[in-house]
């Protein structure tokens, strides 16, 4: 087995990260951390820091120059971080000698480290982003094709009341519809720059370590954060946060269809389904079984992050390290669980026949809810209540008879009695939902 389940030649299909993979590459760091680091003289070229052609010169080799990362390994070890080894084999690139002083000017290696990690999270969260929206138009249109077919809402695994399907699909989409309306807040809490040099006071920046900073951040797009950063890691407590919501509201989804597929229900179809080595009958539910393989995952590893927040003295290695280590695998789980998600629900299709007989089956008792209510404007709801309770004990004693179909027998009250209005508004909840994402999303 691969070290890592996401670059699995096996495996990797089954748990797919997309193009977010790239991201969390030897190579995708390294170009990252050299465009920073022409962003910083580019920055301190415009506000007259150093030279301008100086800046002119090193920003356009920072787009152009190329490492193997294996440079780096050596001088990592050594340091515990590679920066020191990158800024000699930048400055060696540059042809002009008196440019190399101006490399790397007044930041330290968490500047440039942490901005570069944000400049990945700023791609990240945008391939979720339109992972997340292209979920939401297929919930959607689920959502209004399905709004008014009735079928069995189930409390602590068993049978309560009626529902319909569509208001099922609506309450899996409204926490990623909220997720969604959430990033512009995320990307402004998240997406910092660091530049506060080795001890987070700027000393080496000069006195226009500010506007120093607006120019640094407006050449990479990201934000200016309201104070370093080195220890206080409020930016990825953030994105934690917003990642590990994200896995609720998609644990929620591949749990209910893990529900819908158990045997004797099968109240629906996926696009892909398992088969077994032996037994030809089964059709394993493998997509949500790996969306919530995934998000234990994730949810283990966010432990270990949030044991890296508490940071000592102005650095900590410890800490910082921990970090590397664990948040490229949330943000992959997290991202793998989204775009099998997505997948899953673009291929499954609702069995109506299934859901329509298990429905049936139910022998009318997921409407004792409706039949009590209906029957105290009769009676008065504590009698109405004991009455229909009482003739559920009977019912379920009797394969033969329905509650329905007796209810409406023995009080005259009931025998008018719509089912059709159990479903309370669930149709319109369902048509609210797919009417906001086909408005919200272009």
């Amino acid at each position: 087995m691969a070290t890592s389940i996401f670059e699995s030649q096996i495996l990797g299909a089954l748990f797919p990260v997309g193009d977010i993979g790239h991201l969390f590459t030897d190579r995708a760091e390294l170009r990252a951390l050299l465009i920073v680091e022409g962003a910083l003289a580019n920055a301190q070229g415009t506000l007259g820091l150093i030279p301008s052609q100086s800046a002119e010169r090193i920003h356009k080799a920072s787009l152009e120059v190329q490492f193997d990362p294996f440079q780096l390994r050596d001088g990592a070890t050594q340091n515990g971080v590679c920066v020191p080894s990158l800024i000699t084999l930048f400055r060696e690139s540059l042809p002009d000698p008196e440019d190399r002083d101006f490399v790397h000017f007044g930041a330290t290696s968490q500047d440039i480290i942490d901005t570069a990690l944000m400049l990945r999270m700023k791609q990240v969260l945008l391939k979720q982003e339109e992972c997340l929206k292209s979920l939401l138009s297929h919930l959607g249109d689920m959502a209004q094709r399905h709004a008014t077919l009735a079928c069995v809402a189930r409390t602590y695994a068993q049978n309560a009341a009626p529902t319909s399907f569509g208001a099922t699909v609506a309450q899996w989409g409204m926490p990623l519809v909220r997720l969604l309306e959430e990033l512009k807040e995320v990307r402004e809490n998240v997406l910092f720059v660091s530049l506060s040099g080795a001890v987070g006071t700027s000393a080496a920046l000069g006195e226009q370590s500010d506007g120093l900073r607006q120019e640094f951040a407006k050449s990479l797009g990201l934000n200016v954060p309201p104070a370093g950063w080195h220890t206080e890691r409020a930016p990825l407590s953030a994105l934690i946060s917003w990642q590990m919501s994200l896995c609720a509201a998609l644990g929620k989804i591949a749990t209910d269809v893990m529900d819908f597929a158990h045997s004797g229900r099968a109240l629906v179809s996926l696009g892909k389904s398992g088969a077994s080595s032996t037994l030809p009958q089964k059709k394993n539910p493998v997509q949500p079984s790996a969306i919530l393989a995934t998000i234990r995952y994730a949810q283990s590893v966010q432990g270990c992050l949030l044991q890296s927040q508490i940071h000592g003295d102005a650095r900590d290695g410890v800490s910082w390290f921990t970090e590397w280590i664990a948040l490229p695998q949330m943000i992959l789980a997290s991202s793998s669980a989204l775009i099998n998600a997505r997948d899953m629900i673009e291929g499954l299709t609702p069995d109506k026949t299934a859901i329509a007989r298990e429905v049936a089956s139910s022998k009318g008792l997921i409407y004792a809810e409706a039949l009590t209510f209906q029957l105290a404007s009769d009676m008065g709801r504590v009698a109405a209540s004991e009455a229909i309770k009482s003739l559920c004990a009977e019912v379920a004693a009797n394969d033969e008879r329905s509650l329905l179909e007796e209810a409406q027998k023995r009080f005259p009250a009931l025998s008018t009695y719509d089912p059709q209005t159990a479903l309370g508004d669930a149709p319109e909840r369902a048509l609210a939902f797919a009417r906001h994402v086909k408005d919200s999303l272009p």
